[in-house]
């Protein structure tokens, strides 16, 4: 999604009244995005924002929760974060190996991130290790035909993993988590929750919302 936000933030520039449309479209389904994300976060005392970068679509985390725990790879990311938000967390680590004791957080958001990790399933079961029982987990992921849509060689090689909706949900599950809801994400043109409930297929992409039993 931070690739499409680059590419249309140009197509603004260069195309006109169709960049201007587009961008606004796409700004519109990232907030609609955003709002579902915080609806689905339970109130708590500790949050993970995995793989945040500079926290750019974490705004309001800090309503629901009483701290924010913003993890990322990058120094880069954690400076950004930390202008942002200078009262969260800020821990320079990967997800596939948490710094963390088990069950300490209450929920974990985890946005346009998990198709970048190698391992894939070893970052599911690090959060279900951190994650307290019935806390919850959020991403946000590419749908299946990104693979196919996707141009940029960049991205081309960070992203490592697509699957259908049904794909990510079955990942969760072989992790052991005790429910999964899948709802599409950022259609094209169209947003209504008809689609997003019901044909979350052809969504570009995918949110879930994980619970540990």
């Amino acid at each position: 999604m931070r690739e499409v936000a680059y590419a249309l933030s140009c197509a603004k520039l260069r195309f006109g009244f169709l960049g201007r449309f587009l961008h606004t479209r796409f700004l519109a389904r990232e907030d609609k995005k955003h709002r579902e994300i915080l609806r689905k976060i339970a109130r708590g005392k500790w949050l993970l924002d995995g793989g945040c970068g500079w926290g750019e679509h974490s705004k309001g985390f800090d309503k629901k929760v009483k701290w924010v725990v913003a993890l990322d790879i990058t120094t880069f990311a954690m400076r950004g974060y930390g202008k942002c938000f200078p009262s969260a967390f800020r821990v320079k680590a990967s997800l596939e190996s948490l710094p963390f004791k088990p069950e300490c957080i209450d929920n974990c958001v985890l946005q346009d991130c998990l198709e970048h990790v190698t391992s894939l399933r070893e970052v599911l079961v690090q959060i279900k290790r951190v994650l307290k029982k019935g806390g919850v987990v959020v991403a946000t992921v590419p749908n299946w035909y990104n693979r196919f849509l996707d141009f940029n060689p960049s991205t081309q090689e960070s992203h490592h993993h697509y699957h259908t909706s049904i794909g990510w949900r079955k990942l969760f599950f072989k992790a052991g988590f005790a429910s999964c809801s899948v709802r599409g994400i950022a259609f094209p043109i169209f947003n209504t929750d008809f689609l997003a409930k019901h044909l979350h297929l052809l969504g570009a992409g995918v949110l879930l919302a994980a619970t540990k039993n």
